[in-house]
């Protein structure tokens, strides 16, 4: 069996401070500034088709909302995107308590990545983060993190093209599959 040696500063103690949280809705959540590499467009998608099916899924993003600018049009574009989408939460800025808090009251989280050099040499140190507060990670099956891990074991695995529709299954597969989404946990 491989070990695994993440990059953190993340105590997984402090986790557990928090009281479990009767979430009304599946919450996702991620760590993320909407960077190109984080394919943001890509959640949108997905959780528009996930609301057009009614599923009780929220998305929270520890990150301000996209600006709109005619400098930078992507950021304008998933503003845009943003429009049509209710379950979409932005947090701005939170302390390290209101952070830790909210990663306790996921359901899961989510990291997607190119397969480029960049994600194959630069680890995500948010990976450490997601694992101390044990609750599942959805992942592009992407070098490094497909050397390192195991479909539905230690994370759930998206296909490398980041394909909406699969991510929208792997949520909805963990929402619905509570023996599934404990064991990937721990």
């Amino acid at each position: 069996k491989k070990s695994v040696l993440l990059p953190t500063f993340i105590n997984p103690e402090r986790f557990k401070d928090f009281e479990k949280f009767g979430n009304k809705k599946f919450r996702v959540v991620i760590l993320s500034n909407l960077s190109k590499r984080e394919h943001p467009s890509v959640l949108f998608d997905a959780m528009k088709e996930i609301e057009n099916i009614n599923e009780n899924v929220e998305l929270y993003i520890l990150s301000n909302k996209p600006k709109y600018s005619f400098v930078n049009l992507r950021t304008s574009f998933l503003r845009i995107k943003l429009i049509s989408l209710k379950n979409i939460i932005f947090t701005g800025f939170l302390s390290n308590y209101d952070r830790d808090k909210l990663m306790s009251s996921a359901d899961c989280f989510v990291l997607l990545r190119s397969p480029d050099l960049e994600s194959k040499f630069l680890f995500p140190v948010r990976i450490g983060e997601y694992f101390s507060a044990a609750k599942p990670l959805i992942i592009s099956y992407v070098n490094p993190f497909n050397k390192f891990f195991q479909h539905k074991k230690e994370v759930f695995f998206i296909n490398r093209r980041n394909k909406y529709s699969e991510l929208v299954e792997a949520i909805l597969e963990l929402k619905n599959n509570t023996k599934l989404s404990n064991k990937i946990s721990n």
